[in-house]
Order: structure tokens, then sequence, then C-alpha cells
């Protein structure tokens, strides 16, 4: 039996050794090690490299969506979710996709089976700003959209916490569908 309350009062990277006692047939014992945990109590941080963001840019399409994750262990999935009004609870966000080391068979929203270099440096095809913004339903043809990438680690801490999402954690895009119109 792990003493939990041992391990909750262990800090991010300390390596808590496990032991088992064993008895043979004539009573004698013996103290084995079996294991070495490695505490992570530390969340990993994502960002978005690109598209990337100005004062003065708009965007138009459908692009590629870059970022990184860093963590100190190893991540286990990158998700990015999307927003036409920023909060901070993650149930209103909208999941666009996933990409995980977990094993699994590919489904529109899920990439299984990645590399942990696929996390750290990721990238989301085929993301359609016109639509998912909602500008290619509106009059002007402009929108705002926010999109937030969220990270998991093999321990479970995640990038961010649920009903504290702030600006910090997402990014802000101008979507403008006549940007690239001819004049």
């Amino acid at each position: 039996t792990l003493n939990t309350t041992v391990l909750g009062k262990q800090t991010s990277g300390n390596t808590v050794s496990v032991y088992a006692t064993v008895k043979d047939a004539a009573g004698n014992s013996s103290k084995v090690k079996v294991a070495s945990l490695l505490v992570d109590t530390t969340a990993p941080t994502t960002a978005i490299s690109t598209p990337t963001v100005s004062s003065s840019s708009t965007i138009n399409g459908t692009l590629s969506v870059t970022g990184t994750v860093t963590e100190a262990n190893s991540p286990e999935s990158i998700s990015l979710y999307y927003a036409t009004t920023a909060s901070s609870s993650l149930s209103d966000w909208t999941l666009y996709k996933t990409i995980t080391v977990a094993t699994g068979t590919d489904t529109g929203t899920v990439d299984y089976d990645a590399s942990v270099s696929d996390i750290y440096s990721w990238t989301m095809s085929g993301f359609d700003f016109n639509t998912k913004s909602g500008a290619s339903s509106a009059d002007s043809g402009t929108a705002t959209i926010y999109l937030l990438p969220v990270a998991y680690d093999e321990a479970g801490n995640c990038s961010v916490t649920d009903g504290s999402i702030s600006s910090g954690s997402y990014t802000t895009y101008a979507v403008d569908m006549n940007s690239d119109r001819p004049v």
C-alpha cells in the first residue's frame, strides 16, 4: 500500500522509492526496493507559434496552426480548442483536434499514436478561420476567434485550470475575409 500522505507532501521533481517487505517460509524478512516514482506536480505550458498576431494583422481562410509544449517530463497530449467568445470555463470552448501518444484508431478529432516530439512541436492542419469564427456568415465578413491550446502530461497535469482560463492562455485572431481581395 502506498502512503498517499507521504506522496502528497513531495515536491515536483523529487524521486520517491517504493519498498516491499518480503518474508520467506521460515519467517525471515527483507526490505526490497521495487520501484522509484518521479513526483510531477508541474503542469506543461503551451504556446501558439503560427499564425502570428500583430496589432494590425488579420487572417483569412484555412490555415495550419502550429505551436509548442514545454514539459519537463513527457507530454501526453495537445488539444486545440476555439471559441467566438472567450470564457474562463473550458466547457464553453469547442474542441478542434487532439494529438496524443495514446494508442487508438484516428478519428476526425483525435490523432492517436503520436510521438512525443509531435506534441512538443505540434501542427494542426486545415483550421478554417472563416467558418469557425463566423466571418463567412457575417455581413461584414469579419469576426474574432480565440484559440486555446491545452496540454496534458503523463502525470495528468493540465496546462489550464478550468474556471481560470485567462487571456494569457489563449490567442485572439481578427478574421477578415476581405483582407486579400483585389482593390
